[in-house]
């Protein structure tokens, strides 16, 4: 469904006019859709099959159709050429519109761009305008991108490995890059180690989020202001100095139940009984503390609340 402006056909119902109403989009019918995405003027489509469809303003060559196309008022197919044959580097996962560009990343992690490229968000390491989609390598080859986005006149493409790049206008220091220079190629953004798992962005500004972690907890000074107090470390805590964290028992008592019914006899005979390992004093573990990859600043946790860490940097 759309409805909105209509004057460049990026509604896709076939007039080029402002509907002011949800209305079908009849043109699509028949086709799954998994995701769409809106740039200036134009709007896209991705499929069940991995096809993309675009529609609206072609100024620029933002659809992708090639460079007599024109504006279009119902959706058309954009054809990804990959010279491999490759599926992978053809099936479309996700597309991102920017203010007269567009970029799409598919299954095997590529990502293709095309449009209007003035300031570089097209990342072939040149400043021209494309019509049809070409394939962006440089810093990306070899690098499995999940999700590709696009601010104005901007790309931001996330790696399965939670590593960011970013091309294009760098005008209000919006790529990140510590200077406003324009970048045609990807480059690299520093997040100071962490594991990106979410970008997003506007026309000028890029937002990053990386999960808190716990990397260790370890038991400090025994029993303090009601609980007891530990030592944590992990990252994505910089601006919380008291975190409250609980403590799973579960399995250490269900380890001290079937130790009690040994020692008195019941399931499986008598015998002296010793407390399980996991409760003895010193046991570094012994209230099955959890750990994590990673390290970082220590702070103090006391009390009860979730062991998982939640919030971000």
């Amino acid at each position: 469904y759309a409805w909105g402006r209509g004057s460049e056909g990026q509604l896709g119902c076939g007039r080029f006019e402002t509907i002011i109403v949800p209305r079908f989009v009849h043109a699509l019918q028949g086709n799954f859709v998994d995701a769409i995405a809106c740039g200036y003027n134009f709007s896209l489509a991705v499929t069940q099959k991995g096809q993309l469809f675009s529609w609206g303003d072609d100024t620029t060559g933002q659809l992708g159709l090639g460079p007599k196309a024109g504006r279009q008022a119902t959706p058309r197919e954009v054809v990804l050429d990959a010279p491999s044959g490759d599926a992978g580097e053809s099936f479309v996962l996700g597309a991102s519109g920017g203010w007269g560009h567009t970029c799409a990343v598919t299954s095997g992690g590529v990502v293709w761009s095309w449009g209007f490229g003035g300031r570089g968000q097209l990342g072939h390491g040149d400043f021209v305008t494309r019509a049809t989609p070409a394939r962006v390598g440089g810093a990306l080859e070899g690098v499995h991108v999940r999700v590709v986005t696009c601010g104005a006149q901007f790309s931001v493409a996330l790696s399965t490995q939670g590593q960011v790049y970013v091309w294009g206008s760098g005008s209000h220091h919006r790529l990140g890059l510590g200077d406003d220079q324009d970048r045609s190629v990807p480059t690299l953004a520093s997040v100071k180690g962490k594991d990106i798992t979410q970008v997003a962005v506007t026309e000028d500004k890029l937002l990053a989020f990386a999960p808190a972690r716990i990397a260790q907890l370890v038991p400090d000074c025994g029993p303090l202001g009601g609980g007891t107090r530990v030592n944590l470390a992990g990252d994505g805590f910089f601006e919380a100095p008291r975190i409250k964290v609980s403590l799973d028992m579960s399995a250490a008592v269900g380890e001290l139940d079937d130790a009690t019914d040994a020692r008195e006899g019941g399931g499986g005979g008598g015998g002296d009984w010793h407390p399980p390992q996991a409760l003895r004093p010193g046991y570094p573990e012994r209230r099955r503390l959890a750990r994590a990859r990673g390290r970082g600043d220590a702070a103090d946790a006391r009390g009860a609340g979730p062991l998982h860490g939640h919030g971000g940097v």
